[in-house]
């Protein structure tokens, strides 16, 4: 007789097949313990068990007096390449490298893969970029600093989603964002601080989302290069 730990194994597997053939999707909500215990026929327990591993692999969550559900984005860890436990001073200027190298062709990517209605997105995001910049040239409160940086951070990592999800590529979608989680800590510095009150923080994007329009390839590899490359300077990065 197998034993449970290998049968819960089993078990997960199969709703993790459940979930990669499409019988589920995000969002949807596990059948209950009994039911999948009779569709499986094994034990309740054992169906218990499947479900903390998965959860444990953050495939599915559970919601307290609702049920389990699939996550948004099954298997997906904020911290999945282990980047908390690198040596920081090596972390980050290896981060900028790998930025350097992927993003921008995945902008590129983006130019001709794009449907409008994303880059439209990222043209009303422009909009809010530039209208903080404004907000944050007239603040004089370290207070109201923090809450705006922090909803510019919120822009800025919208901004670039769209072309991200623009390149049709299911990897830089999930790559590149955990590079941009974790280079924000690190976007904290005075110097970058004061880059985010300049109007040249806005012009950058606007000339990558012009060069974009325009799939001028090589003008968006060079623009996103310098963008990065000039955030990596003012973050103390490079």
């Amino acid at each position: 007789m197998a034993s449970r730990s290998l049968i819960s194994e089993e078990i997960a597997n199969k709703i993790k097949n459940m979930i990669i053939d499409g019988e589920m999707r995000e969002g949807d909500r596990l059948p209950s313990e009994q039911e999948l215990a009779n569709q499986f026929d094994v034990s309740t327990r054992s169906i218990r068990e499947a479900v903390k591993l998965l959860v444990s692999q953050n495939v599915l969550e559970v919601r307290r007096g609702i049920g389990s559900f699939v996550c948004s984005k099954p298997g997906f860890s904020s911290d999945p390449l282990g980047f908390e436990f690198m040596n920081i001073e090596k972390l980050y200027p290896d981060l900028m490298e790998i930025r350097l190298i992927l993003e921008p062709e995945v902008f590129v990517m983006a130019a001709h893969r794009g449907a409008k209605k994303e880059f439209q997105k990222a043209a009303r995001i422009l909009k809010d970029i530039q209208h903080m910049n404004q907000q944050l040239a007239e603040s004089h409160t370290q207070e109201k600093d923090e809450e705006l940086f922090q909803k510019f951070w919120e822009y800025d990592i919208a901004y670039h989603s769209c072309f991200y999800k623009a390149s049709r590529n299911e990897i830089a979608n999930r790559f590149l964002p955990i590079i941009l989680n974790t280079i924000h800590n690190l976007y904290r510095s005075p110097s970058f601080k004061s880059f985010r009150k300049s109007p040249d923080f806005y012009s950058r994007h606007q000339a990558i989302y012009d060069a974009v329009l325009a799939k001028d390839d090589q003008l968006i590899r060079e623009l996103c290069r310098t963008h990065i490359r000039s955030g990596g300077k003012e973050g103390n990065l490079l």
